[in-house]
């Protein structure tokens, strides 16, 4: 739940849509769950069972719009792949997409090491990489393509 605290000011994660009274943690625990996929509550705590069983209703449930009467869902916020295809500007390389859910899985047990995480197809080049990255480059045209450590390097060096 100390994730839920995090998350909750901001705008993806966060209570700002809500359109239900109460419900915060369960709300941004729902838009959570529709983002990465399904989470169990901690194991042995009963106490966050309510807001899990209320996230999972959130993300799954849909209701009539009374102005509309179009059936509506209650969370709105898509999947991360389908987040990241909607930000404007440079569109997001399918290879980083896949690379960010690579990452990102809840369970530990199926969720890479960083020696596996380095082997996923994200870092496999495809074209040439860049000659140089001194501080004037776009890195953010660099990382339309093919995630390197090259790439990764230039990053670094812009932080």
């Amino acid at each position: 739940m100390k994730l839920v605290h995090w998350l909750s000011p901001s705008i993806i994660f966060g209570p700002k849509d809500k359109i239900v009274e109460g419900l915060t943690k369960a709300w941004c625990l729902a838009k959570i769950r529709r983002l990465i996929g399904p989470l169990n509550p901690p194991i042995n705590n009963p106490d966050y069972q309510e807001e899990f069983l209320l996230a999972e209703y959130l993300e799954s449930t849909s209701f009539e719009h009374p102005v509309t009467k179009l059936e509506t869902q209650f969370i709105k916020v898509g999947t991360l792949r389908q987040e990241l295809k909607r930000l404007p500007g440079p569109k997001v390389s399918p290879d980083l997409i896949d690379f960010l859910e690579h990452l990102l899985v809840v369970d530990h047990t199926k969720r890479p090491a960083a020696s596996e995480a380095l082997q996923h197809p994200a870092f496999t080049p495809s074209r040439p990489e860049p000659a140089s990255c001194d501080s004037s480059s776009n890195i953010g045209q660099q990382f339309l393509g093919p995630l390197t450590p090259a790439h990764l390097k230039a990053a670094a060096a812009h932080l």
